[in-house]
C-alpha cells in the first residue's frame, strides 16, 4: 500500500504542476487588436485533395471568401477517383484564379500528404505558405489574422487547432479525450508539433529547411515540419483560435479510430514500446485512480488508516484530473458536460492507442488507400555498447541511483552550452527535461535486450558478476529521481554556475540565437531522437533530398512515357 500511496501522491503533484502549465503556456492564439495596416504579402493556400469530392465546394467557397488581399488558391488533386476534378473543373470555370495541379501517379517513397503539398509549392508564388486540409471551413479574418500576426510578431511558423465539429456521443468523447492528449504534448513540448489542418510556413524559411523533400517520406507531416524547421534553429509555433476555423468530425467512430491509430503508430516511429507507452500511461494515471476509489468503497478500505489515505489521495487526483479536463474542455469549446465523461474517454483512448502499438508490431497500417510502414529503425552507435557496460559495472558499486544520476551529468556535459538558452527556449527546455532522460533510458533497456551476451562478457571482463547486470531493473527508479531533479529551476542555474555557462542568449543577435537553437536541438536528436521523431539520426540532409526527388524525376519520366 505504502507504494500506491507514493504513485498516487506523484501523481496529485504531477497534475497541479499540469494545471500550471495550462496557465502559463500560451495556448490559445491571440490575433493583433485593433486597427493595423493589413499584410500587403501574398499568401500561397495549397490544398491537397484526395477522393474530396463532398469538401470541394466548402473548402474553396471559405478560401475565396478571405480578407486577405492578396491570395493565391492552389488545389492539388492527388490521384482522387471520385468526381473531386469535376468540382475543381467547374471551379476553375467561376474562378480563373484557382491553380489546379493534378498529381496521376504518386513516388512510392513519399508518405501521406507529403508529395502533394510538395507539389504545390513547386507552383506557388507568395511569400507564406499555408498548407490547409480539404475538410476545413475558415472563417473570413483567418488568414489575414494569421498571416498578418507572424508578420507583425516575427514568427517563422504556425500551425492553428480550430473549433472541432463533434459528431455522436462516442465521437465526442473519444474525441475530446485526444484532443486533451494533443493539448498536453503541446503545452509541453511547444514547438514540437503544428496542427496539420493549418499550417502557416514563411517562405524563406521553407526554402531555408529545404521543405517537404526534407521529410518526404515521413507519415506524420505535421511532427515532421516542426521538427525540422527546430532542427535549423527556426521556431514553429501552435495554438488553439476557435474562431480561425472549423473542422469537420471523422465520418463515424471506427473513422476516428483509425486516423488516431495511424497518428500514433506514424508519430512514433512504428516503434511497438512508444506508440503502445501513451496507452500504459493513460491506463495508470487516468484508470488507476478510480479503480483505487472504486475497489476501496467496496472493501471498506476507509475503515483503516492506509486504506483512508490512499482513497483520499485517489479522490484528489480524481478532482484535480477533472479540473484540468474542465481547463482543456474550455479551450476546446466543447461542451461542459463532456469533462465529465472522461473516464469513458481514458478507456476508449487506452484502446485505440493499445491498437497502434499491436499494429506497430505488426510493422504496417493503411489509410486511405495509402499503406504506411516503419522504413528504418532506431540506429546505434558502436560506442553505445560500451557505455551501457561501463555503467552497469559502477552501479554495484556506486548504487543504481548514483551511477544513473552520474550518467545523466556526463549528457549534460556534452550539452553545456545549452544551460545558456534553457531559461529563453521553450522547445530544448521540454525536449531535455522532460524527453531526454525517458529516452534514454529506454535506449539503454533495448540495448541490454539486444545485447545480452556482449554486455555480460563485457561486465565478466570488468570481474563484475552476472548478478550485477540485473541493475538495468533499476534504470526507471534513477531517471525518475533525474527528470524531478532536472525540473528544478534551481538545479538548472546551479548545473550552469557549475559548468561556468554565463552567456546571455538574449544579447545575442537573432542569426546568433538560432544558431544556438540549431545546434542545441541537433546536439540533442543525434544523440536520442525525441518520441515525437520517426526519423533516425543518419539522414543526411543532402542525401535525403536528392532521394526525394530523384524519386519524384521517376514519377515524373514514367508519366511522360
Amino acid at each position: 500500500m505504502l507504494a500506491l500511496a507514493i504513485a498516487l501522491a506523484v501523481g496529485c503533484i504531477f497534475t497541479l504542476f499540469w494545471l500550471r502549465t495550462l496557465k502559463r503556456v500560451p495556448l490559445v492564439f491571440v490575433p493583433d487588436p485593433g486597427p493595423r495596416q493589413p499584410l500587403r504579402d501574398r499568401v500561397s493556400v495549397i490544398i491537397p485533395m484526395l477522393n474530396e469530392e463532398s469538401n470541394v465546394d466548402g473548402v474553396l467557397a471559405a478560401v475565396r471568401a478571405q480578407t486577405h488581399p492578396d491570395l493565391e488558391v492552389i488545389a492539388v488533386n492527388d490521384r482522387s477517383s471520385d468526381g473531386t476534378a469535376a468540382k475543381l473543373a467547374e471551379w476553375q470555370a467561376r474562378w480563373p484564379e484557382l491553380r489546379v495541379v493534378t498529381i496521376a501517379h504518386h513516388p512510392e517513397e513519399w508518405s501521406g500528404k507529403t508529395y502533394p503539398m510538395f507539389r504545390g509549392v513547386e507552383v506557388a508564388t507568395g511569400e507564406w505558405f499555408l498548407f490547409l486540409d480539404a475538410d476545413i471551413r475558415l472563417a473570413p479574418e483567418s488568414v489575414a489574422g494569421t498571416a498578418g500576426a507572424c508578420a507583425s510578431r516575427g514568427w517563422d511558423a504556425l500551425g492553428i487547432l480550430g473549433k472541432l465539429q463533434l459528431g455522436p456521443f462516442w465521437e465526442r468523447v473519444l474525441q475530446v479525450d485526444l484532443a486533451a492528449l494533443y493539448l498536453m504534448v503541446i503545452a509541453e513540448t511547444p514547438h514540437a508539433m503544428m496542427c496539420g489542418h493549418y499550417m502557416l510556413v514563411r517562405r524563406t524559411v521553407y526554402e531555408a529547411v529545404g521543405g517537404w523533400a526534407m521529410v518526404y517520406d515521413e507519415m506524420q507531416d505535421d511532427v515532421a515540419l516542426p521538427r525540422l524547421l527546430s532542427e535549423h534553429g527556426f521556431l514553429p509555433r501552435m495554438r488553439v483560435w476557435l474562431d480561425s476555423h472549423t473542422v469537420a468530425a471523422y465520418r463515424d467512430l471506427p473513422d476516428l479510430w483509425r486516423a488516431t491509430r495511424r497518428m500514433i503508430a506514424g508519430s512514433t516511429g512504428f516503434d511497438p514500446v512508444y506508440s503502445s507507452l501513451p496507452a500504459l500511461i493513460g491506463l495508470a494515471a487516468h484508470i488507476g485512480p478510480w479503480v483505487v476509489l472504486i475497489v476501496g468503497i467496496l472493501w471498506n478500505w476507509w475503515t483503516s488508516r492506509e486504506g483512508a489515505v490512499l482513497m483520499a489521495l485517489a479522490a484528489t487526483w480524481i478532482i484535480l484530473a477533472l479540473a484540468s479536463y474542465l481547463r482543456i474542455v474550455k479551450i476546446l469549446g466543447a461542451q461542459t458536460a463532456l469533462a465529465f465523461t472522461r473516464p469513458i474517454g481514458d478507456v476508449l483512448a487506452f484502446l485505440v492507442q493499445a491498437d497502434a502499438g499491436f499494429r506497430a508490431a505488426l510493422g504496417g497500417l493503411t489509410w486511405r488507400g495509402t499503406a504506411f510502414a516503419r522504413r528504418r529503425g532506431f540506429p546505434e552507435r558502436p560506442e553505445d555498447v560500451e557505455e551501457i557496460v561501463s555503467f552497469y559495472a559502477a552501479a554495484p558499486a556506486k548504487g543504481a541511483t548514483h551511477a544513473w544520476v552520474e550518467r545523466m551529468w556526463t549528457e549534460t556535459e556534452r550539452l553545456r552550452f545549452l544551460f545558456s538558452v534553457l531559461d529563453h527556449q521553450p522547445m530544448a527546455a521540454s525536449i531535455f527535461l522532460r524527453v531526454q532522460p525517458g529516452v534514454t533510458n529506454r535506449h539503454a533497456v533495448r540495448l541490454t535486450a539486444s545485447h545480452w551476451k556482449q554486455i555480460q562478457q563485457g561486465l565478466a571482463e570488468r570481474g563484475v558478476p552476472r548478478s550485477g547486470l540485473w541493475a538495468f531493473g533499476f534504470l526507471s527508479y534513477g531517471s525518475l529521481l533525474s527528470q524531478l531533479g532536472m525540473w528544478s529551476h534551481a538545479w538548472l542555474r546551479a548545473a550552469a554556475k557549475h559548468y561556468g555557462v554565463h552567456v546571455s542568449f538574449a544579447e545575442l543577435s537573432p542569426e546568433a540565437q538560432r544558431k544556438v537553437r540549431a545546434a542545441a536541438f541537433l546536439a540533442l536528436e543525434q544523440q536520442n531522437r525525441p518520441w515525437f521523431s520517426a526519423t533516425p539520426p543518419d539522414r543526411r540532409p543532402a542525401t535525403a533530398k536528392e532521394h526525394a526527388l530523384a524519386s519524384v524525376s521517376r514519377v515524373s519520366s514514367a508519366t511522360q512515357q
